[in-house]
Formats: C-alpha cells, structure tokens, sequence
C-alpha cells in the first residue's frame, strides 16, 4: 500500500456512501484495520477470531494481524454465489448481468432470482472443527445482507460454552429486501453494500489475486 492514501477521507468515503462503489484493494486493507480499531474502541476483548470464506480472507486477516489473534477461516457461502463467480468466466454474460442489475425494473428480478440460491454451501470439514472451547469470539465478514451465514456459524459452529460473540463486518444493509436472520453487527463501517475488489464484476479482482498469492491465501474454489 501506498504511503500516500488518506486514511480518513477513505473511511469518511464508505462511512458516508449513498451508492454502491468499486472498492479497491487498498481501500479494502484501510477499511479493514479501521474495522479492528472499532473493535478495539468497543472494548470486547475477543479470545479468537472466525473469518468467513471467501468473503472475508483480506478483512479477516488484517483484522486478525492488527488485534494479534488466532484466525480460523470457515467455509460458508450461498450456493449463488457459486453462480456468480462461473458467470465471471463470460465477460460478456458478465457485463450484461451487471448492467441490468444497475436498471430500476430489473434490479428486483435479479435479486429475486439471485434469492432463490440462497441456500447456505458448507463443508463437512467445517462440523468437525466444531468448536467447544472458546470464550469470546470475533466473527469477520465482508458484508451481513440476508444474516443467513453468521446465524449459522454461531449455532452450527460454535457450541453453547461460547460465552460472547462480536460481528465485525466492513458493512450490512438494513433494508435487505429478503433478510431472514435478526442478525446486526456489532462494528461496522457502511451501511451499503458495496462491491469489492473480491467481487466477481470488480475491476480490481486481478489486484486482490495479487495480494492472496502475496500471503499465502486461497479462495474456497
């Protein structure tokens, strides 16, 4: 990262945002610490911290490095999502999906029709690691928008000797047209949805490969 990006007139940009941007690699990493810091300022003392993947692999990860803690990456995502990211492969399938998302009337049927895979993917693997022991847990995600997957890791995957849990995620949406778990996050930073350098539409995706490769990290294929 640059040494010359203004730290505060990126948080202010997605704090303050009243429409969908293309968050950029760099944006997304000081967006991140920002969401630590938050957490930090909240004064919840977390033991461990839960990233999901893939959303969450560059927030989760500089989240977990600024507060020192162990990081477990968990494998839960809406099987349209699988969809998204095999429309990727046809640009123009891709550019033209993109383009009726932005128009008024058809924004609805897609997101309707996006809906209806909402359906949670998971891996067994994941089950087994159930976990029994921690305390105090941090949850990291990109985004809260149906509150399906939080919901699920904190009852599929921690157990009832969790003590606490903290929703961290870089921002959710309140009027999430079809929202099926009552779940808020605790630290945050937009109240919009934006695209990420991790979305499939993001003129940034190269970039953010770049940066997974750079530390090792794979995305959940």
């Amino acid at each position: 990262m640059s040494g010359d990006i203004d730290y505060s007139a990126i948080i202010s940009r997605y704090a303050d945002a009243d429409e969908k941007l293309f968050m950029s690699v760099d944006e997304a990493l000081v967006l991140s610490r920002e969401l630590a810091e938050r957490v930090r300022q909240s004064g919840f003392r977390p033991e461990k911290i839960i990233g999901v993947a893939n959303g969450a692999l560059l927030p989760a990860t500089v989240v977990a490095e600024s507060l020192d803690l162990p990081l477990e990456m968990v494998r839960v995502r809406r099987k349209g999502s699988t969809i998204k990211k095999r429309l990727a492969k046809f640009g123009l399938v891709r550019s033209v999906v993109s383009f009726l998302y932005k128009l008024p009337l058809t924004r609805p049927l897609l997101r309707f029709v996006m809906d209806r895979f909402s359906q949670l993917d998971t891996t067994n693997q994941d089950e087994k690691n159930r976990d029994d022991k921690t305390g105090h847990v941090l949850i990291v995600d990109d985004a809260i928008e149906s509150g399906q997957t939080i919901q699920h890791i904190i009852t599929g995957h921690l157990s009832g000797q969790t003590t606490r849990v903290h929703v961290a995620v870089l921002s959710w949406s309140v009027n999430y047209a079809d929202k099926k778990a009552e779940i808020n996050p605790d630290s945050f930073i937009s109240k919009r949805i934006h695209h990420y350098p991790w979305s499939q539409n993001s003129p940034h995706l190269e970039t953010y490969h770049r940066w997974l490769r750079d530390h090792e990290l794979e995305e959940w294929a």
